[in-house]
């Protein structure tokens, strides 16, 4: 089923209610509700900075229990789930690296300071990376890195299609690479794109 989940602000609470299950999450006013679900129904993931540190938990609705996956001596901590709930990739300002979103154990990485952006498939297996003004899709379950573009001034996004090969985006060309990230045929030459707002 899908997962509907309502967030609601108090003056002295935060709320995320799961509406088919009649379940809520209530969250305590001193908590920096800063919270993301994925395609797992009933499951929030939810962070807590206190005195300098951050603490990643996953809180399952139905159980009504929280479990600690990842705590970093750092308040400045970026992160996101991947859409299955699978993996999070976790970015601290020096280095960018991907754990298991149940135990935080590490999965791949890590890698110097980058941008990080998890590439929509079914399986959450893609992320696209950016470190040094280059583009890489890593490909979590192989533990693959793949070079798929150098800096060119333009936004750049990849997608994944079903046979795992690859759609890349960058500024007006629109490119075909196979799944070792080599050309296959430039599909989109000198045109503008407009790809969809996330």
């Amino acid at each position: 089923g899908t997962t509907n989940l309502r967030l609601g602000r108090g003056r002295n609470r935060s709320e995320i209610e799961w509406l088919e299950r009649g379940l809520a999450f209530l969250v305590s006013d001193h908590t920096d509700l800063d919270w993301q679900i994925t395609r797992e129904p009933g499951i929030v993931f939810f962070v807590t900075r206190v005195a300098g540190v951050t603490a990643i938990k996953r809180w399952d609705m139905t159980r009504e229990a929280s479990t600690e996956v990842l705590t970093l001596e750092q308040a400045d901590v970026a992160w996101r789930v991947s859409p299955d709930g699978r993996n999070l990739w976790i970015a601290d300002g020096e280095r960018t690296r991907i754990v298991d979103a149940r135990d935080g154990s590490l999965v791949a990485g890590p890698w110097p300071a980058g941008g990080v952006r998890w590439i929509e498939a079914d399986d959450s297996r893609f992320c696209q990376l950016t470190v040094g003004g280059h583009h890489y899709v890593v490909d979590i379950d192989l533990e693959h890195k793949l070079h798929v573009a150098a800096d060119t001034n333009a936004e750049t996004e990849v997608f994944v299609l079903p046979d795992d090969r690859f759609v890349l985006c960058t500024g007006d060309r629109l490119d075909l690479l196979d799944r070792d990230g080599r050309l296959l045929a430039n599909l989109l030459p000198g045109r503008a794109l407009r790809t969809p707002a996330h």
